[in-house]
């Protein structure tokens, strides 16, 4: 079983794994008394589209990377949007604190019996997001 504390029986430290199979809590009630404290995941909330008219709108803030491997998000609103290639081309021309509109147009169908997602993207770049209004998405 894993530990978070010191096994009575072999004294593996946490994290480890105890070979004997001994629980270090004689009850359950013992566990009730215990602090407990969310924990945040790092979980974003990326825009899902899933049907044609699926819309999201808000202040393009700049991107994200969540993990390296993977390109950046890009940070609309207190959403991430995917790094398609309509997606990104489109914001190599949006500057950040422009508001965006982006409405999902379907998938559509290209060579190889492969789909392609399709995007319509808006921009407003004369709008200025008020310094007072600057929240972190995440």
């Amino acid at each position: 079983m894993w530990l978070m504390q010191p096994c009575g029986d072999c004294g593996l430290r946490k994290f480890d794994r105890c070979k004997c199979d001994t629980n270090p809590f004689k009850n359950e009630e013992e566990t009730e008394d215990m602090a407990r404290q969310k924990v945040e995941t790092g979980q974003s909330n990326i825009w899902k589209f899933e049907s044609e008219g699926d819309t999201h709108k808000g202040v393009y803030s700049g991107t994200r990377t969540l993990d390296p491997q993977y390109k950046p998000l890009f940070i609309v609103g207190d959403k991430l949007v995917k790094p398609t290639a309509q997606v990104e081309q489109a914001f190599e021309n949006i500057k950040i604190g422009a508001y965006v509109w982006l409405t999902f147009q379907g998938k559509k169908a290209i060579k190889g019996g492969k789909t392609v997602n399709v995007f319509d993207i808006e921009q407003d770049p004369d709008y200025k997001a008020p310094l007072g209004d600057k929240k972190e998405a995440f």
